[in-house]
């Protein structure tokens, strides 16, 4: 399995991957010091709940100082825009994830949208089994020809779980 750094992820991905404390405590030190994009990704955090605990009223905050210092996705997010707009159609497919085998098709030309909708559906597991996540690793793997993208996660009881996204319409 190939694992693609942080930084890239970050860049990729509409949703936030803290996957410790410590980074936690670093990025908000950063936010505090006025580090526009540390304000940008714990505001983004906070108001998701996307590797940390939901505070919506503390992540507009964030975001409202990123926008101020000139943030074009803060002021977007603020406005209730998506953090990547999706230009291409998207249509998800297939299993529930859980495995290569029942792995969910991301229908789409745009790699932007189809990442976003990678993260969109496992938002949407956790509203249905009302469990709050965070990202454990995210790596490439290729079998038969069919590229995937897994995503490992760890709910907040402990437990870890991958899900399989066949991400060939957008990966080649």
């Amino acid at each position: 399995m190939l694992f693609l750094p942080l930084s890239l992820i970050l860049f990729m991905l509409s949703a936030i991957l803290l996957t410790d404390d410590e980074e936690l405590k670093e990025l908000q030190k950063k936010a505090e010091q006025g580090d526009m994009d540390a304000q940008l990704i714990l505001g983004y955090s906070l108001t998701k709940g996307d590797g940390v605990g939901k505070d919506e009223a503390a992540g507009r905050m964030w975001l409202q100082k990123a926008a101020d210092q000139g943030s074009m996705k803060a002021a977007r997010l603020l406005r209730g825009e998506p953090l990547l707009p999706v230009t291409a159609p998207l249509r998800l497919e297939g299993g529930d994830g859980s495995s290569l085998e029942n792995a969910v098709k991301v229908c789409t030309c745009n790699s932007s949208s189809g990442i976003s909708a990678e993260y969109a559906y496992i938002r949407k597991v956790a509203e249905e089994r009302r469990m709050h996540w965070k990202m454990e690793k995210q790596g490439l793997i290729q079998q038969n020809g069919v590229h995937y993208d897994v995503l490992e996660i760890r709910w907040e009881n402990g437990e870890k779980e991958e899900f399989y996204f066949d991400i060939s319409d957008f990966f080649s």
